[in-house]
């Protein structure tokens, strides 16, 4: 099925001459120029489509058309494959994905450009495919009758003429008799699957019209369908079982009915229930390792039918698609079966809490087993962060304190709340304007926390992408400043913290080069390399009393004790891996500091602490030892600043917006107006981080002049950070685990400068 049904008439002359969507596309930056492609005669036929997607026509051809383009609206942005070639069925369909390929639907769901352009029917070489995924057999003539029937259905449940075809007088298949196949039994000409009994159609078709998301709400839900043709397939089982852990048990009367848990692959528990599990469920305990089989983790996302025939029809399609809500948006492992450990694995686990000898006897098979604890750990570390999360459907009365906001504002409260239960600032929260017909994202803003009378006063603000048709929805339905929708929280987003997402998907210990320095360390870690003293002849690693005695602080001589002393010594030391451990108030953050200001002198320097405040905390007293020598920069995200997070003199923001005053004499007249509006830009950002007030107050020129800056700041980034390597290379990069993670990830902000670094801290 296509991602989606319907859309506009298809304009005479093709989509270039629509003034609709001629904006739309133009608003694309233009890459390299591809060929030209040539056509011969009035019909021009569908253009090949390359096999690599960066090859793709640049334009949609003028005038192009195919067979399907007055059948289908969104027909004209695609080129359909060979309906024939793909019912002959003349190579294998395999049921087996690619996590590459078909990567899962994220938290970010159909707002991800990269996950939008994943969507698409993958073009194959019909001389050279010997096997096809599953996933892409469908084509837009399933689409398009699927359309075609259902209207027909419609047209007839309403005029009364719907003839209620009964599938009980068919003779069941015994069970076990039938395994699941690609094509099932065929009757009377076609391949029944799924009938609804209906004691009321007119009230069914009128219920299943209503506006609603899937997941959004826990209320029942009515269809009204009947499937015709299907492919019937089994879910893919992983080769091997997977861990699990027991989070929570849900009792009734007494007794154990389910319970949730966490898998490796992904830190979201999911409910089990007495159908899956191969044990009395009532036994479970809290806490408890079990396995499971399960299905690997592919995508589960709604796709295109067809490859698009050009950039510029896929980019379209793309933003078509980026405002669909996921029917489920809290994704998990889902497993096919629950079993409880055998014994084998329980003397194992007895073996890794104790003396862990097994390492020493099989050190290849511990090393995965211990990978894949280690997944099931961070899972069940992220996902009892989330446990306790807010997921009702909440009906609350809107309050709009200035409808010409820019972002649209809107204030609400919730009621019999203990806790903000996920309700934090910067939080995604789907909003549904009774009334409209859509469903859309906003963001928190703040919140406030009245224990007394167990309520929460929420702000959201429409994101860029939804401030539009937010402001729509309420100017039509608003009453007196007031407004009527349902609201719930979204999902969260992965960046906010990975750590626990990327272990949970990696295996970290088998990913080990062997004979590497992480090799080794697990290693003599778990004894199976013998430690012991340094020999004569080898060489002399640090000396303990070679540390300073005394450092300057804030102008003060201040003087070092002994194990401070040996701290630094053994911080500064040629050992490739070192730990310093001591008591809280003895002077860690100044030792790390001096370190760090040291190691900066030979080699560029990363450090990492797991708060905002922790960094802040050591980025001050690094300034204060004389750490401005190695230009330090100390990264802070905006989420963060929002929650005023202590800041620094050398934040990152900070040290941009200054580059023009210190470094004018280094830059070209272009530079340096570029860092002009960059600074511009920045401070008017900041104003309405700052302050919630600020956007009540603006003006149309106002908001014109915010949404330019915003849209600067964001393109010029990482054109601006290139500036600062180029003029101010820092040599200590201060930020938090989940910062780092996240701009040096692929395509972060950071990505291509941390190389040089080789001191972490």
């Amino acid at each position: 099925m296509d991602a989606r049904d319907g859309g506009f008439p298809i304009p005479e002359g093709g989509v270039r001459n629509d003034p609709r969507l001629r904006g739309r596309f133009m608003q694309y930056r233009r890459p390299r120029a591809s060929p030209p492609l040539r056509y011969v005669g009035r019909s021009p036929s569908p253009p090949r489509v390359p096999l690599n997607p960066n090859q793709l026509p640049l334009t949609t051809p003028r005038n192009y058309r195919n067979r399907y383009s007055e059948q289908h609206s969104w027909a004209i942005f695609i080129s359909p494959r060979s309906v024939e070639f793909l019912r002959k069925l003349q190579f294998e369909v395999v049921l087996k994905l690619s996590t590459d390929r078909y990567r899962p639907l994220g938290n970010a769901a159909y707002v991800s450009m990269r996950l939008t352009r994943s969507l698409f029917a993958k073009a194959f070489r019909q001389d050279r495919m010997k096997a096809m995924p599953f996933i892409e057999l469908q084509h837009i003539e399933n689409s398009i009758d699927f359309r075609r029937r259902s209207e027909e259905i419609l047209r007839q449940v309403c005029s009364g003429n719907y003839d209620d075809e009964d599938n009980a007088y068919m003779m069941r298949e015994p069970d076990g008799s039938h395994e699941t196949s690609l094509v099932p039994l065929e009757w009377n000409n076609i391949y029944p699957v799924l009938y609804q009994a209906l004691d009321n159609p007119d009230e069914t078709l009128a219920n299943s019209r209503l506006p609603r998301a899937a997941g959004f709400t826990s209320a029942p839900s009515q269809f009204f369908f009947r499937v015709a043709y299907f492919v019937c397939v089994t879910p893919q089982r992983l080769d091997e079982k997977i861990y699990g852990i027991v989070l929570r048990t849900q009792s009734f009367e007494g007794r154990i009915v389910s319970f949730k848990a966490v898998f490796e692959g992904f830190p979201e528990a999911v409910p089990v229930t007495p159908s899956i599990c191969a044990f009395d469920i009532e036994t479970v305990r809290f806490d408890e390792i079990l396995i499971a089989e399960s299905r690997p983790y592919v995508s589960c996302a709604v796709r295109f039918s067809e490859p698009p025939v050009s950039q510029e029809a896929r980019d379209f399609l793309c933003e078509e698609i980026r405002d669909l809500l996921p029917m489920e948006p809290y994704q998990g492992v889902v497993p096919l079966q629950v079993y409880r450990l055998n014994k084998e694995e329980q003397d194992w686990l007895r073996d890794r809490a104790g003396r862990f000898e097994n390492f020493a006897l099989h050190p290849k098979d511990s090393k995965h087993r211990m990978t894949k604890l280690l997944n099931v750990a961070s899972s069940a570390l992220g996902a009892n962060a989330r446990l306790n999360e807010d997921r009702s459907c909440h009906r609350v009365d809107g309050i709009i304190p200035n409808s010409s906001a820019y972002p649209m504002r809107i204030i609400f409260r919730l009621f019999n709340m203990t806790s903000e239960a996920g309700w934090t600032i910067m939080r995604a929260v789907i909003v549904y304007v009774i009334g409209t017909d859509f469903i859309t994202y906003a963001q928190i803003r703040a919140v406030e926390h009245r224990e007394a009378e167990r309520t929460l006063i929420i702000t959201i603000c429409a994101v860029h992408r939804s401030h539009q048709a937010l402001t729509r929805a309420v100017t039509q339905h608003a009453v007196d400043g007031h407004v009527e929708m349902c609201v719930r929280l979204g999902p969260p987003s992965t960046s906010s913290n990975p750590l626990y997402d990327i272990i949970s998907r990696t295996s970290l210990l088998e990913q080990l080069t062997h004979g590497s320095l992480g090799d080794e360390a697990i290693d003599a870690g778990y004894g199976l390399r013998k430690l012991s003293c340094a020999n004569k002849d080898d060489p002399v690693m640090y000396d303990p009393d070679d540390g300073e005695v005394e450092c300057v602080v804030n102008g003060r001589i201040v003087e070092l004790t002994l194990e401070q002393r040996r701290a630094v010594a053994l911080g500064l030391s040629r050992y490739p891996l070192v730990g310093i451990q001591a008591a809280f108030g003895t002077g860690k953050t100044l030792v790390g500091a001096l370190i760090a200001a040291t190691s900066a002198k030979s080699a560029p320097v990363i450090v990492v602490a797991q708060t905002n405040a922790a960094v802040a905390h050591f980025t001050n007293i690094l300034l204060s030892v004389g750490g401005r020598a190695a230009s330090p920069v100390r990264y802070l995200a905006d989420t963060a600043a929002m929650e005023n997070a202590p800041t620094t003199p050398v934040d990152l923001n900070v040290i941009l917006k200054q580059l023009d005053t210190q470094y004018s004499d280094q830059m070209n007249p272009d530079e340096l107006e570029l860092c002009r509006e960059f600074r511009e830009g920045r401070e008017l950002i900041e104003r309405d981080i700052s302050s919630l007030d600020f956007a009540l107050q603006m003006t149309e020129e106002d908001k014109e002049e915010y949404m330019i800056a915003d849209r600067f700041v964001s393109h010029n980034m990482k054109k601006m950070v290139r500036l600062m390597f180029r003029l101010r290379k820092p040599k200590i990069l201060l930020a938090t685990v989940a910062s780092i993670l996240n701009t040096t990830a692929s395509k972060g902000l950071l990505k291509m400068h941390v190389y040089p670094f080789k001191v972490l801290i």
